[in-house]
C-alpha cells in the first residue's frame, strides 16, 4: 500500500476481563504485539470548507480609540468567493481531467454548494491574467529550442456570425526540445499558416512535424529546416494494407527496422554525436533500400489507390523524412507532439466547442502549463496552487523558479493548505 497515504487502524472491540482470563491459569491475558491481518483502499469525497476572513477589533477603554488588525492574507481575486486551492481544483478538473465546466457545477452541487459556471468561467479568466506572463516567459524560452515539434487540432467556436453559430478554430502545440523542455499551446481562429508563422516569429532551427503545407511554407519563409514524420509515413501503408497486402508488408518491416535502429539508441543512452553516427553507419543504407523500393512500386502502383498515395507521399517529402538524419537529437517520429494533442481530442468530446476565440486564448496558456507539468511529473494542483499564492503576494516573483522542471514547493506553513504528495508511479504511467 502507498506510504505517502494516510493510515486509519481498524481494531477489533477489546474483549473484556472474563474473556481476556486465560482458561489454564485464570490470569488475564495482557497484549503484547498488534498485527496487519489486511489492508485495504478507502475513499471518502473532497469536501469544500470555508475561509472566514476575520478583522480584529482593539478598542481603548478610555477615549474609545479604535484600532483593526485585518488578517494578511493575499487574495488572488480580490473579494472574491474562491481561494487559489478550489481555483486550482478547477483548472486541473477542466484542463487535465477533461471535466467541463457544467459537470464541475453538478459535482459541487453533490457537495452541497451552488457555483455557477459562469462565476467559474470568470475565475479561469482571472487566472489566467496572473499567469500569462509565466506563459509568456516560457514562450521565450522555447524560441531558444534548436528543435521545436509541432501539431495542430481543429476545435469547433461558438460565432453568431457564421452559419449555425459554428467556426472552426484550431489549438497548435509547440514541444520544445531537452534544453527547453517546455509544452506551449497556442489557439488560431483558423488553420492558416499565419498562426504559427506569428507565433514562431524570428526562430530558425529544426521544426517537425507533419507535410502540412503551412509548415513547409514557414520553413521556407523563416528558413527553419523542416523534419517530416515517419509514424505519418507508416500510417498510409498500414492504410493500405488490406488493398496490397504482400507489398505493404514488406514496407512495414523495413520501416520496423528503421524504428528499431532509433529504439537500441535510445536504450543504451548514446549521446547526440553517437545517435547521428549510429544513423549514418546503419539507418542510411536502409533508407536507400526503401527509397529503391518506392521508385519500382511507383511505376506499377495505381496512382488513385491507398497504396499509391502511400508511395505518392513517402517521394513527394523523400527530403523533408530524411532529415532526421541531420542532428543526433531529432526523433524519427513526430509522437511526442502528437500525443499532447490527446489534450485537446479527449476534452473536445466533453465540452464539444469554445463559447468564443476569448475562450481559446485562455485555455492555450491552462493547458500550457498542465502539459509542461505532465512532462516533467509535477503534481499540477498543488504546482498551480503555489503559483497562485506566490504570484499573489508578489507580482515581480522571479519566473524562472517558477518554471515547473525547476519549481520546488515551499515548507507548509500551519496556515497552508495541505499539498498533494508527489506520484512517483505517474513516471511509469507517463
Amino acid at each position: 500500500m502507498p506510504v505517502w497515504l494516510e493510515h486509519v487502524p481498524i481494531t477489533g472491540p477489546k474483549p473484556d476481563d472474563e474473556a481476556l482470563r486465560c482458561e489454564c491459569c485464570s490470569v488475564p491475558r495482557a497484549k503484547v504485539s498488534e498485527v496487519i491481518s489486511n489492508s485495504r483502499l478507502e475513499f471518502k469525497p473532497a469536501s469544500l470548507f470555508v475561509e472566514d476572513f476575520i478583522n480584529m477589533v482593539f478598542s481603548c477603554p478610555n477615549c474609545g480609540d479604535t484600532m483593526i488588525v485585518r488578517p494578511d492574507v493575499p487574495e488572488s481575486i480580490l473579494k472574491s468567493t474562491a481561494g487559489p486551492g478550489l481555483q486550482s481544483e478547477v483548472v486541473v478538473s477542466k484542463y487535465e481531467d477533461h471535466m467541463p465546466l457544467h459537470r464541475q457545477e453538478q459535482r459541487f452541487a453533490r457537495l452541497g454548494v451552488h457555483i455557477p459556471r459562469s462565476t467559474m468561467c470568470g475565475w479561469l479568466g482571472a487566472l489566467v491574467v496572473m499567469v500569462r506572463p509565466l506563459y509568456d516567459y516560457m514562450k521565450d524560452l522555447l524560441l531558444l529550442s534548436l528543435i521545436i515539434a509541432s501539431d495542430d487540432t481543429p476545435v469547433k467556436v461558438q460565432d453568431r456570425k457564421h452559419p449555425k453559430n459554428i467556426k472552426q478554430g484550431n489549438f497548435w502545440i509547440f514541444r520544445g526540445d531537452d534544453a527547453h523542455p517546455v509544452n506551449l499551446f497556442a489557439y488560431t481562429a483558423g488553420r492558416a499558416r499565419a498562426g504559427p508563422k506569428t507565433f514562431l516569429a524570428g526562430w530558425r532551427g529544426y521544426l517537425q512535424g507533419d507535410c502540412f503545407s503551412g509548415n513547409l511554407a514557414l520553413c521556407t519563409e523563416t528558413g527553419a529546416v523542416h523534419v517530416a514524420c515517419w509514424a505519418h509515413a507508416r500510417r498510409y501503408f498500414i492504410k493500405a494494407l488490406p488493398n496490397n497486402k504482400s507489398a505493404c508488408e514488406e514496407m512495414l518491416q523495413m520501416l520496423q527496422e528503421l524504428f528499431k535502429i532509433e529504439s537500441d539508441a535510445r536504450q543504451l543512452e548514446l549521446s547526440a554525436n553517437d545517435a547521428k553516427l549510429m544513423r549514418e553507419q546503419e539507418a542510411v543504407p536502409l533508407l536507400a533500400k526503401i527509397k529503391s523500393w518506392l521508385d519500382q512500386q511507383h511505376l506499377v502502383a495505381l496512382p488513385n489507390s491507398s497504396f499509391g498515395k502511400a508511395i505518392k507521399y513517402c517521394l513527394n517529402n523523400w527530403k523533408e523524412l530524411n532529415n532526421y538524419l541531420l542532428h543526433g537529437e531529432l526523433r524519427i517520429d513526430n509522437n511526442l507532439a502528437e500525443q499532447e494533442m490527446k489534450r485537446v481530442a479527449i476534452s473536445r468530446k466533453n465540452w464539444l466547442f469554445l463559447g468564443s476565440d476569448n475562450g481559446g486564448e485562455q485555455a492555450e496558456v491552462l493547458m500550457s502549463l498542465m502539459s509542461t507539468c505532465k512532462r516533467h511529473n509535477v503534481e499540477p494542483w498543488s504546482y498551480l496552487l503555489d503559483v497562485i499564492k506566490r504570484l499573489t503576494k508578489n507580482p515581480n516573483t522571479n519566473l524562472e523558479e517558477l518554471l515547473p522542471y525547476n519549481w520546488k514547493p515551499k515548507a507548509d506553513s500551519p496556515n497552508e493548505l495541505p499539498r498533494r504528495p508527489s506520484l512517483p508511479l505517474l513516471a511509469a504511467a507517463n
